[in-house]
């Protein structure tokens, strides 16, 4: 069930989502991303505020994360409205990979046009003890 979203909230005039503890995007239906945080910008390895949106998330991800991100992310997500810690490898452009769990929510703007929100959050040390 896809949920419907007020504007971004603020408190004391701090954007929200700008102070997240984690990375976050907004991605359109079609995977292109439209908004991102700080956060966002340093693990993709992108200025804060550059302009975009002609860039596909799944471009950032690492050929087997791409893989994930098609079959065990996007299939729930357009389903049940949402999809909870989907490990993933974001690849920056300067090739760095960094280890991360996706959580993500289906949303439907004033417009009713349907957005994908996505948190990051850092999965590094997660999958270093699962190797232990």
């Amino acid at each position: 069930m896809p949920y419907y979203a007020p504007p971004h909230p603020a408190i004391n005039g701090i954007d929200l989502f700008d102070a997240a503890p984690c990375a976050m995007a907004i991605c359109d239906k079609q995977g292109y991303v439209q908004k991102f945080n700080a956060r966002f910008a340093r693990l993709a390895g992108w200025e804060p505020g550059a302009d975009k949106r002609e860039i596909k998330l799944k471009s950032l991800l690492g050929r087997t994360s791409q893989f994930i991100y098609e079959s065990h992310l996007l299939p729930p997500l357009h389903l049940a409205g949402s999809v909870q810690e989907v490990e993933l490898d974001i690849v920056g452009e300067g090739e760095e990979v960094q280890p991360v769990l996706a959580t993500a929510t289906q949303v439907i703007g004033q417009d009713n046009a349907c957005l994908h929100y996505f948190s990051l959050a850092p999965a590094k040390g997660r999958r270093e003890f699962g190797r232990q």
